[in-house]
């Protein structure tokens, strides 16, 4: 990062640039003020990195004027110290990770045009408000990760237009509204996952044109719109690992038109059947997208196939049991029948002995007939799909 040089021409500069802040402090200070190089941060290169972590700090801190990256991890901080920032004009860096920060106060950030990266992880904020991104023109990495963010709106993001990299993992963001994005032109990186994520509408993405990596790994995703993805054309890794995808659109992958996207799609309780390995076999056919991690996706429904790789599952075995379970279906209507037809009847409660044998034996027929009673999880859901008239 820049430094302060010990030359004949920057030392007065330095010197000077001291004694205006120690005036300030003087002037703005009381007793109850604490002068952040004096007292309780470490200070190096002059006063050009302020290092305050695991201090514990209050919020009228007094701050050299002349800062470039300012350290307030870790330090007892329950709002935005504005005070101690609204006269760092020449800040680059901003780290307040870890704090009891719950809440953002009218434009907390508005002094700071020179803002490079913010990093606000793991503290209390529910809501950015309106103004959050006002002043932050040049900002180019923010980091929300680990709050409690319900709801992305556009107000929050409007004005970072320069901003390449957002962290919003690992929230409780459950809804993003239509257009949330529309201000991160730049935006490169975008980090979703671990939150509750469960639909992906149209248009959500539609103007993050340079967008590489979206992540929404270990969101409640099950509905994807088939044109979410249609304008991200320099994506190059999209991860949708454990999510509760079931099916999935073949035109809705299609869409990604960079050379060597990488898509990984595990851990999804993926339902198994003739139209999903139809669309895995179109994916495979194209040849900008790579999935990487497909031997790995596994069936989760029809139980017969749970947990069997997709990749293991030939077409004609999913015709084949597609066929024994309409077999199966009849069975159990047959026998559902002839239960209902002799224990839900006023006759049965007089039926003679020879009369029950002879409806027994036509079930048991019926049972031994059927190719697909081989197992003791069928027979059992035939014995729960009894009348509760009686049983044979």
């Amino acid at each position: 990062g820049p430094g302060w040089r010990h030359t004949g021409d920057s030392r007065p500069k330095m010197y000077f640039h001291y004694a205006l802040w120690l005036w300030i402090a003087l002037c703005l200070g009381d007793s109850g003020v604490q002068h952040a190089c004096q007292e309780i941060c470490f200070c190096k290169q002059g006063t050009l990195f302020v290092n305050c972590s695991g201090a514990s700090v209050s919020a009228d801190l007094i701050l050299p004027p002349e800062t470039e990256h300012l350290d307030l991890s870790n330090s007892n901080l329950h709002s935005v110290p504005r005070r101690g920032l609204r006269l760092l004009r020449r800040l680059q860096v901003l780290l307040l990770s870890s704090n009891h920060i719950s809440g953002m106060e009218q434009s907390p950030f508005i002094s700071l045009q020179r803002l490079h990266k913010l990093d606000i992880c793991k503290n209390e904020i529910a809501s950015l408000g309106n103004s959050f991104s006002v002043g932050l023109i040049f900002l180019y990495e923010l980091t929300l990760a680990y709050n409690r963010l319900q709801e992305l709106q556009y107000q929050s993001f409007q004005h970072f237009e320069n901003l390449q990299k957002l962290n919003l993992q690992n929230n409780n963001i459950s809804s993003i509204q239509a257009g949330a994005f529309r201000s991160l032109t730049r935006l490169r990186q975008l980090c979703l996952q671990h939150n509750h994520l469960a639909t992906l509408q149209s248009g959500v993405f539609s103007v993050l044109q340079h967008l590489e990596v979206l992540n929404l790994e270990g969101n409640w995703i099950k509905a994807i719109a088939p044109g979410v993805f249609a304008s991200l054309s320099r994506l190059t890794v999209l991860n949708l690992v454990h999510n509760r995808i079931e099916r999935i659109r073949f035109k809705t992958l299609l869409a990604l038109q960079t050379p060597g996207t990488r898509i990984f799609l595990t851990h999804n309780p993926w339902y198994c059947d003739c139209d999903l390995q139809r669309v895995f076999a179109k994916l495979h056919s194209v040849r900008s997208l790579i999935l990487d991690d497909y031997p790995n996706v596994t069936c989760n429904e029809p139980p017969v196939l749970r947990s069997l790789p997709l990749l293991s599952v030939e077409t004609h075995q999913l015709g084949s049991f597609y066929e024994q379970e309409s077999s199966f279906s009849k069975t159990v209507f047959a026998v559902y029948t002839s239960y209902a037809s002799f224990f839900m009847t006023p006759e049965s409660t007089g039926a003679t002995d020879s009369s029950r044998q002879m409806r027994i034996r036509s079930i048991a027929f019926i049972l031994k007939r059927s190719p697909m009673l081989n197992s003791r999880e069928q027979l059992q859901f035939l014995w729960e799909k009894a009348p509760a008239g009686g049983t044979p």
